[in-house]
């Protein structure tokens, strides 16, 4: 073992370049790996720590009408009590609901805490309360009892001990008092359900009607026993909706949504909060292994090089006894020392980077292995396999090629072929890459830049549900518009950008072929004006009117209409009981992400329903005086709650998260990907050159200039990088159609993009040659026809 050290301490001063190009790319290589398949773990592991995760499923609702099938995410109250009771395949249900609220610890206000409204058996079928101090915890104790997670009980109570405390939950203009019977872990960053504050879910059950046909804000689980299947459940849910629906049954059914598929499902309606695309996830994990691949291509270019170096030392071996076996064991065990000297880097950056990590992507990296024998049987098998794909082939080059005693060897035949083909498949790497690039920032600036069909710039949108904000609201109002750097103010339901309420409508004329269930959002006056949503036909809102409809193209087209004016005057009926006339038509806006289509949608005048936003278009110029005008208009009204304003494009680029995170990833990716191409490039030149060195002699001495040699060395690689775009086209054509299928508006893949991939490469490959073959040019002839 003492040799083996004393060798290899030998090989790297000798070929030092070499050793540190090797370990840094593997390092790059291991480093970027590990993270991207900590991140894709992350994502693909959704909800998977709950210890029944196979056995829970989400109750959704599907309302069919003859043109229309409208699937939500959401249930009625009745749904998750009946289901338990009629089905016995299932252990146990419950329903949730949640909201932002306000509540006060002894003189201390905290806003927009997020209260989970659940059934006392919320913890029984969930595993939040897991390996914690209170453990014992399955419910509720009492009406008047909540929950609390770790970090909010510190944040509230100072990191005292908070059982047994009181809290004031805001209800209207009072406080009502709550005792925290019990602190739970805070739930995972990869969980779908998140929450500060768990409380009975009988303190919002009134707020939603009884029966199946009354689809709330609210979601419905169930628990199945161990030895029952989801499949078992819809077979007899016919039975079931014919019971207890009736007649309805043909419009309203039940479907079962397991709860890992939960976070990747983008189309249920009035599903609230972030979901991923699950091809973005694939993109991930393709590029952490072909990072890995490029870094362990580039370690075997790299490595053959020196073997021609070296030819003359491993043929004296050969020579002096050596046998093959003992070569290949010796080149193997040199590599497997450097990826063990690159595996320990890594960890150590690892170490350093998954803080900065978890804060730029919202993550908890560091719960991808949950203990240290894992993380340590990972990285051993990590240092395995890149220890023998790397070290595999320069071991059979070594120790099985013919001997030769001369000062340089030829490097031709399989060898050639092999080193040109891995050239080859790191330049077809790069070049995917690079014009995976190009196309994710076309397309996402794409969607940042397309006409959504309403203003978005210079407006900021502010939630004003708070009842202390309500019943201020007018007086709000009027003071804002007041303000010289403010062009407009709205209230509304909903923002113009909203996860939308659903209800159902019909038209008089026939109210059976007309039903519909439909996107809801409730406007005053101002809304049109304040996002510039154009108007087509018949008129806006009047001040104060309560009693009219306003309806997208959308709308108009799922009612059978094709002209503006033929649907003017109708009436449309709302829930079956409120009828009022449809007076205008807008262009259809997109009130969703591109992911998505734009859907029918109702605008009412009704006000005497909740407002939640406030939309505030502000005059160009300087935002950050108009928003602190506004906020001292929002003091001066007397509202306790603080004023905390969002402008309407960063709500936008809300949608495209995972996008966003997709195109920075890409980027430094591509980056690495260009560097370890070209370090992989500048073995191969070397090994070039080294090969031709007499042939370059001569060709000087018979007159060549350095541009004509410089063409000789640079025409083969040339032929490689051709080659590997051709090979990149239809790969990147595959996979940007498959991502860009994932919204329902996107662009074309242009032509161009391969074509300045190419150039792109071509610019920075023939920089790399010239630096390297101009000094080779240079060399005295005489000085290179004397060798060997």
């Amino acid at each position: 073992m003492l040799n083996f050290f004393i060798a290899y301490h030998r090989q790297f001063r000798k070929y030092p370049s070499v050793y540190v190009l090797n370990i840094l790319g593997l390092t790059i290589g291991v480093v970027i790996f590990v993270l991207l398949l900590s991140y894709t773990r992350h994502q693909l592991t959704y909800d998977q720590f709950h210890s029944a995760s196979e056995r829970i499923a989400r109750v959704t609702t599907i309302v069919t009408s003859e043109n229309n099938v409208t699937h939500f995410a959401v249930s009625s109250k009745s749904t998750a009590p009946a289901m338990s009771a009629y089905f016995p395949q299932i252990s146990k249900a419950c329903r949730t609901s949640q909201a932002n609220i306000s509540i006060r610890v002894d003189d201390s206000q905290f806003e927009d805490v997020s209260a989970l409204y659940a059934d006392s058996t919320f913890l029984d079928i969930f595993s939040f309360k897991k390996n914690h101090q209170h453990e014992a915890v399955s419910l509720l104790y009492g009406p008047n009892d909540v929950i609390l997670t770790q970090s909010s009980a510190n944040r509230y109570f100072n990191k005292a001990n908070p059982i047994g405390k009181f809290i004031g939950v805001q209800n209207s203009d009072t406080y009502e008092t709550f005792k925290v019977a019990a602190v739970i872990p805070d739930p995972p960053s990869n969980s779908t359900i998140s929450f500060d504050v768990i409380m009975p879910f009988s303190e919002v059950a009134g707020s939603f009607g009884d029966g199946f046909g009354r689809i709330g804000s609210m979601n419905s689980y169930i628990l199945l026993h161990e030895q029952s299947t989801f499949q078992e459940v819809k077979k007899a849910m016919p039975n079931f909706l014919e019971e207890k629906l009736g007649d309805l049954s043909g419009v309203i059914s039940f479907d079962l949504q397991p709860l890992h598929d939960i976070y990747f499902t983008t189309d249920l309606n009035y599903d609230f909060g972030g979901r991923a695309n699950v091809m973005t996830i694939y993109i991930f994990q393709a590029l952490a292994i072909l990072i890995l691949l490029l870094a362990i291509i580039n370690y075997i270019n790299l490595y053959s090089a020196t073997l021609v170096q070296r030819s003359q030392e491993i043929s004296l071996r050969k020579v002096l006894g050596a046998s093959g076996t003992t070569i290949f064991r010796q080149t193997l065990m040199d590599t497997g020392f450097t990826v063990l000297i690159v595996i320990a880097t890594a960890s150590v950056l690892i170490l350093i980077l998954v803080p900065y990590i978890n804060e730029f992507a919202s993550l908890e990296l560091r719960d991808s292995f949950s203990s240290i024998w894992q993380i340590s049987l990972f990285f051993l098998l990590l240092w395995m396999v890149i220890s023998f794909l790397s070290g595999l082939y320069p071991a059979l080059q070594s120790a099985w090629k013919s001997v030769t005693i001369t000062a340089k060897t030829k490097v031709k035949g399989t060898t050639l072929t092999v080193q040109r083909t891995l050239l080859t498949a790191q330049l077809t790497i790069t070049a995917l890459s690079l014009s995976c690039v190009f196309i994710v920032h076309k397309q996402i600036s794409y969607i940042l830049n397309k006409d959504l069909g309403y203003q978005s710039q210079n407006v900021i949108t502010v939630q004003v549900s708070n009842p202390a904000i309500a019943s201020n609201l007018e007086i709000l109002k009027s003071k804002i518009e007041s303000i010289s750097s403010v062009q407009n103010v709205s209230i509304s339901g909903s923002s113009v950008i909203f996860e939308t309420a659903r209800f159902p409508f019909s038209m008089d004329e026939d109210s059976t072929r007309q039903f519909q269930t439909l996107n809801y959002n409730a406007i005053d006056n101002q809304y049109l004006k304040t996002h510039s949503i154009s108007l087509l036909a018949g008129r806006n809102f009047r001040p104060g009117e309560t009693n009219a409809f306003i309806i997208n193209e959308k709308a108009m087209e799922a009612f059978g209409y094709q002209k503006h004016q033929d649907i003017l005057g109708k009436t449309l009926t709302m829930g079956g009981e409120i009828k009022h006339p449809i007076v205008g038509v807008v262009a259809n806006y997109h009130y969703r992400s591109l992911h998505q289509s734009i859907e029918p949608l109702v605008l009412t005048s009704r006000q005497d329903r909740r407002v939640n936003f406030m939309s505030i278009l502000l005059r160009p110029g300087d935002s950050k005086q108009a928003i602190s005008l506004i906020d001292e208009a929002w003091q001066e009204t007397g509202i306790k709650v603080p004023f905390e304003p969002e402008f309407l494009t960063d709500v936008s680029r809300e949608f495209y998260e995972s996008e966003n995170q997709l195109k920075v990833i890409l980027d430094l990716v591509t980056v690495i990907f260009i560097i370890i191409s070209l370090s992989g490039l500048f073995a191969m030149i070397n090994l070039s050159i080294q090969q031709k060195v007499k042939e370059i002699a001569i060709r000087k001495v018979l007159g060549a200039g350095i541009q004509q040699i410089l063409l000789v060395l640079t025409r083969p690689f040339l032929l490689l990088l051709l080659v590997g775009n051709l090979l990149a086209i239809p790969l990147v054509w595959y996979a940007a159609s498959r991502w860009l299928d994932s919204f329902v508006q996107s662009i074309d893949i242009p032509w161009y993009v391969f074509a300045v991939t190419f150039l792109i490469l071509f610019t920075l490959m023939l920089f790399t040659i010239s630096q390297i073959t101009i000094a080779a040019a240079r060399a005295n002839p005489t000085k290179s026809l004397k060798q060997d």
